[in-house]
């Protein structure tokens, strides 16, 4: 279990004042409002702000930091991304996890047979599809290949957490 989570990265300034746009990496952006200190990490280095103001603009979050005035030292933090701590992120629901604690998870089938490991779960415009890095199938370079399945009921049978398992239905196709 990791007691930070990426939330998100600093995709541009916005406006003269210091505030910064942020592309969230979370579905739960109102979450964002709750949150008082963040850390900022880009290459090893680490910063840690305070939030003095949150606002919502198509998708994105605009956020101004007390240590950030002016739009010169908003620009440097273009790319960082956003970290918070693990009691500063969403409750999880009954049968919900945060996508960092699963990472490396297997991906069994209705046998019980590992299919891969699990890597992540994408937002993409038609829903949720969770990511796994297949133990059975390689690319040409011989590297374990990514499989996509959508994060829904009819896919996902089951998730169990504590053994860090996750069931799907094999969807006809995926394992060619």
């Amino acid at each position: 279990m990791t007691d930070y989570f990426c939330i998100g990265r600093i995709v541009k300034p916005h406006g003269i004042k210091g505030e910064v746009v942020i592309a969230p990496d979370t579905p739960d952006i109102q979450n964002f409002k709750r949150i008082k200190e963040m850390t900022l990490e880009k290459n090893g280095k680490k910063q840690s702000v305070k939030v003095n103001s949150v606002k919502f603009f198509k998708g994105t979050v605009i956020v101004g930091f007390e240590e950030v005035n002016d739009m010169n030292e908003a620009e440097k933090l273009r790319n960082w991304e956003v970290i918070i701590k693990r009691e500063d992120a969403s409750p999880l629901g009954e049968n919900e996890f945060y996508v960092a604690d699963m990472i490396g998870a297997d991906i069994i089938d209705e046998n019980g047979n590992k299919l891969g490991e699990f890597k992540d779960i994408l937002d993409t415009a038609g829903g949720r599809i969770m990511v796994f890095e297949s133990s059975l199938l390689t690319t040409k370079k011989g590297n374990p290949k990514e499989m996509l399945v959508p994060y829904i009921p009819q896919y996902i049978l089951n998730k169990d957490i504590e053994n860090r398992k996750i069931m799907i239905k094999v969807i006809p196709g995926l394992l060619d």
